[in-house]
């Protein structure tokens, strides 16, 4: 997206994972099967307060206004206390000339600008307004922290932190396009599960609906699945990963949801859970002694709350009225069509080349159907065999001809052979 990893949001980098194949892991995830519907919210019950109605103007500001050639400096405990942007498109050189900035001069430039403004920060901790003489860099300062007694309290005692962050709003654009190929099935899937369908926009902020989507930290997919949280509801593996599908991660991230909102009792916190984690929210809930959000984010004190969780709910609602506003707008065209293909689940063992073989599909499209299947199943892989009960994704004229074909031959002697983690 052309940001530099200091200032990025999304970051997408490689991935290995090292499990082996177990055959009763791929029945975890069902797609054609929902299973405890829980009935426990509307659209409607996703409150906020004060603090947390700043922290989504900052991001409906990255998502709407910003590009990705731009950077905004911001202070990293109220992101709307915005100082300063960079344009890198046309960004004016001290002699007064507009350039463009490659991308490998960004991160120090960046790097520069916070610099400057954390000496004039400085300056205001020791010499209060006595540090407007230094210049209008300082000026700057004071004009965005004297809006409100509490932060220019903060500015005096110099308790601030600044951070970069890149604008989106061409890229959210562009997702909002793609997701238009995922969100029906999401939608659906939700509202069977008997939840809230807003909280299908939650990859907006994951992952942008890059499909492809890898970050630093080893969560892949849509949804952003780290691998130990996937292992509870989809199988994670060297030759098969279902957290790249879609489709299966979206009944996982439903029973992450569910799972929270369960323990947690209440959106905003079940929400951030999904960043911070089930047990951490809890943690801090009750060492205040409050389910508040705003409240949390303003008073725990954890080395692991930082600004993306402390940001996550916030950020979620920002990308939900931002999709509200390009759809409704007409930036976006939705689709209301359900995906083209179906579930299909093997009664017996099968390998990839045996799919191909009996529907005459291509390799490659049974793997654009089903990105969960690494590139190596139709490589050196091809005869691995996918167990019973595993869930292939197939073109609807497709799914009958795979069961009658299956149906016509004697089933297979082999075995499936893994060994177990």
């Amino acid at each position: 997206m052309g940001r530099k990893a200091a200032i990025k949001t999304l970051m997408i980098t490689t991935l290995s994972l090292s499990a082996t194949w177990a055959p009763d892991a791929f029945a975890v995830v069902r797609t054609s099967k929902i299973r405890h519907q829980l009935p426990i919210a509307s659209n409607e019950d996703f409150p906020t307060d004060p603090f947390v109605r700043r922290q989504i103007r900052f991001w409906e500001s990255i998502f709407q206004k910003y590009k990705s050639n731009s950077i905004v400096i911001h202070d990293l405990d109220d992101p709307l206390a915005m100082l300063d942007v960079i344009d890198f498109d046309r960004y004016v050189t001290g002699d007064g000339k507009v350039t463009s900035i490659e991308d490998s001069d960004q991160t120090p430039l960046v790097q520069k600008y916070i610099d400057r403004y954390m000496v004039a920060i400085e300056r205001f901790a020791k010499y209060k307004d006595g540090a407007l003489k230094f210049g209008p860099i300082e000026q700057r300062v004071f004009e965005v922290y004297s809006r409100e007694p509490q932060m220019l309290s903060r500015l005096y005692g110099g308790n601030i932190k600044l951070r970069g962050q890149g604008g989106l709003a061409d890229t959210f654009l562009a997702a909002a396009n793609r997701a238009q190929e995922y969100l029906p099935y999401m939608e659906a899937t939700f509202k069977k599960y008997g939840l809230p369908i807003t909280l299908s926009r939650l990859p907006f902020v994951e992952s942008m609906f890059n499909l492809k989507a890898k970050s630093k930290v080893g969560a892949s997919g849509l949804w952003q699945f780290m691998p130990d949280t996937a292992r509870e509801f989809m199988y994670v593996g060297t030759l098969v990963d279902e957290r790249n599908n879609p489709f299966k991660a979206t009944h996982g991230a439903a029973q992450l949801f569910m799972a929270n909102y369960r323990e947690l009792g209440s959106w905003p916190l079940a929400i951030t859970a999904y960043n911070h984690g089930r047990g951490g929210m809890g943690k801090a809930a009750k060492t205040l002694g409050t389910s508040q959000l705003g409240n949390i984010i303003n008073n725990y004190k954890s080395p692991t709350f930082g600004f993306a969780s402390k940001n996550f709910y916030s950020e979620f609602l920002a990308a939900v009225r931002t999709y509200e506003l390009v759809t409704r707008t007409g930036l976006v065209k939705t689709n209301r069509s359900l995906p083209a293909e179906e579930a299909f689940t093997l009664k017996r063992p099968m390998s990839v080349r045996e799919i191909t073989r009996i529907t005459k599909l291509p390799a490659q499209t049974l793997i654009k159907l089903n990105p969960c299947l690494n590139a190596n199943v139709v490589g050196s892989k091809l005869d691995q065999l996918l167990p019973v009960n595993y869930e292939i994704r197939l073109p609807k004229f497709e799914k009958t001809l795979i069961r009658r074909s299956i149906a016509s031959i004697t089933s297979s002697k082999s075995t499936f052979q893994a060994n177990r983690r």
